[in-house]
């Protein structure tokens, strides 16, 4: 659902003492309306481009294509990208006169998110840029923080926006050349829906918190008109008030699977219930979750909460056992040319990690 809202009315154009006004003819009487001013200039940030070394094989980003990916990183230096299949990498370095329109990298959370090799949005303390270039250049298209922005597909995406008043939903169906607001206006206290998944424009899934009394409950909402309104389906209260879950992803409307601490859930009615499937002893956090089918299946999760050192599993038989995999091991998997490896068509992590691996 990607439209536009067309008023139509009777405009009578006067003068009066004070300047130019505006009259609508509206059903009730007229109403005044001061000719607006001229658009602000748009806010623009420049990257300086530098050479880099290969991210890390739990980086998190945006990947393409197989040759183009974007990957966020600590520090000052906090985007990475290549354009050339992960044979280089290269540093977007924020140009230092534009630090004070952005703000300090060193210390920013930041997300990452291309729909082609071109186009791609950064979401950061000071709002969602836009690149056109690949990310060497940005302009700011909104002030407000976005919990998230995803696409089904090349045409159709959404966002979510808020400040500490609202929060609000933002549809395109152009690419994201345009964005229009969908659904109604919610208070900031209201459920926010983030880490989403899409499974088409419609159908999709998100994570959502909640505070009770100082006690976080998480949940799982849906949407079937593309992310302008959105159901709770489940709660952590249903199982355990302490659990966290991180990542939603469904195979198809019914069969589903979601990332909690140390557990792998499983839904088979749409996300209105999950039931739990254990992990090998002293997996910690689980973060990423994705399954081919029924059968083959990825999850990315800590080896234990001390040393949060990250690692990849694989199932092969729908979740009834585990394969921890050491790094070697998932370089030799992802770069494998064996059909059953070719899975990751809607993965973001499986696309951008054959593309930092490739070259290994």
């Amino acid at each position: 659902m990607c439209y536009r809202r067309i008023h139509v009315f009777l405009a009578v154009i006067g003068f009066f003492a004070g300047g130019l006004a505006i009259l609508r003819i509206l059903s009730g009487g007229t109403e005044p309306v001061r000719a607006q001013d001229p658009p602000k200039p748009e806010m623009r940030i420049r990257f300086i481009v530098e050479a880099a070394s290969r991210p890390s094989l739990f980086s998190r980003g945006s990947a393409v294509d197989d040759q183009h990916a974007w990957v966020t990183w600590p520090g000052s230096d906090a985007l990475r990208r290549t354009v050339d299949g992960g044979k280089t990498w290269q540093k977007l370095r924020l140009h230092p006169e534009d630090e004070i329109k952005f703000g300090d990298l060193s210390g920013m959370y930041i997300r990452v998110y291309f729909v082609t090799p071109t186009r791609g949005w950064l979401l950061a303390d000071s709002g969602i840029w836009q690149t056109e270039d690949g990310g060497e250049t940005w302009r700011r298209i909104f002030t407000e923080l976005a919990s998230d922005v995803q696409f089904s597909d090349l045409k159709n995406g959404w966002l979510h926006l808020s400040d500490q008043d609202w929060q609000q939903s933002y549809l395109t169906c152009d690419g994201g050349q345009s964005w229009q607001a969908c659904g109604s206006k919610q208070k900031s206290s209201d459920l926010t829906p983030s880490d989403v998944y899409f499974q088409n424009k419609d159908l999709g899934w998100a994570i959502t918190l909640k505070v009770i009394d100082g006690q976080k409950i998480f949940g799982v909402m849906q949407t079937k008109d593309g992310g302008c309104s959105w159901q709770l389906l489940w709660t952590t209260e249903k199982i355990n008030p302490d659990e966290i879950v991180h990542k939603v992803y469904f195979l198809n409307e019914k069969e589903g699977w979601l990332a909690g601490e140390g557990v792998l859930y499983k839904s088979n009615n749409g996300g209105r219930d999950w039931k739990p499937i254990y992990l090998p002893e002293h997996t910690a956090g689980v973060y990423d979750v994705y399954f081919a089918n029924r059968m083959n299946g990825w999850i990315v999760a800590d080896l234990d909460r001390q040393s949060y050192e990250r690692t990849f599993l694989l199932t092969q038989n729908g979740g009834k056992t585990w394969q921890r995999l050491t790094d070697g091991e998932v370089v030799n998997l992802f770069r494998s040319e064996h059909s059953q490896y070719q899975i990751f068509g809607d993965w973001e992590t499986g696309r951008l990690l054959k593309i930092i691996v490739s070259r290994m």
